[in-house]
């Protein structure tokens, strides 16, 4: 009887009962699993843009040896950096993909077990890092729409970049803007990156003590 009289007075109080907080804190192995997946496809997506950015700085090297000296840079060397860029270009978008999959299904799952913990989603998924994130995507999105940071050197400028001095400055000045969008990438990736650890490790701690919420937020 006094058992049933608590759970009966912590449901007039509005609080969560002992077994529902027992429930959310036994069985949250779907969101461990989307958060570490989450986590780990993130951190897959940073090492693609990174790898993006050595490519295209590498691109850039290359039409500086053009510049300086175009019979001592073999064309091939034009093709395989051309490869390179296609190549790690397709997995960027690839992984971006799944990235955005992942976090949607991250992002539902943590809401949904924030509400069955009793606490508040605002409070524990707030972070100043997903205010940076977000400036950093928006920003992006509006460069890259208004600029050219992410269209490709045209196959005939490179070709003509050894005959043609112009067409050479046109490729050094396009990779600049595509250099430095990629960097800028690497760091609202960075920042994605730290928004999904800690949101785990707040949401974690949650699971452990719902009451400790006000506890984690500095986290």
């Amino acid at each position: 009887m006094g058992w049933f009289r608590n759970r009966i007075a912590a449901a007039r109080a509005g609080e969560p009962s002992s077994s529902a907080m027992g429930s959310a804190g036994s069985s949250p192995l779907g969101w461990r699993v989307s958060a570490l997946a989450t986590l780990v496809l993130a951190g897959v997506f940073l090492v693609a843009c990174l790898g993006r950015l050595v490519v295209l700085i590498r691109d850039r090297q290359l039409v500086d040896r053009i510049v300086a000296d175009p019979n001592s840079v073999p064309i091939h060397e034009g093709i395989d950096s051309a490869r390179a860029e296609s190549t790690i270009n397709v997995w960027v978008v690839l992984t971006g993909f799944v990235v955005v999959v992942a976090f949607v299904l991250f992002y539902v799952k943590s809401r949904r077990l924030i509400r069955r913990l009793g606490c508040d989603v605002h409070t524990a998924m707030w972070h100043w890092s997903v205010a940076a994130w977000q400036i950093g995507v928006s920003l992006s999105v509006l460069w890259a729409y208004f600029g050219r940071p992410l269209r490709a050197i045209p196959d005939q400028m490179r070709a003509e970049a050894w005959q043609n001095l112009g067409r050479a400055l046109a490729w050094h000045s396009a990779d600049r803007e595509r250099i430095l969008f990629a960097a800028v990438m690497v760091v609202v990736q960075t920042l994605f990156v730290v928004t999904i650890w800690v949101r785990r490790k707040r949401i974690s701690a949650m699971i452990t003590n719902p009451s400790a919420v006000g506890g984690v937020v500095g986290v």
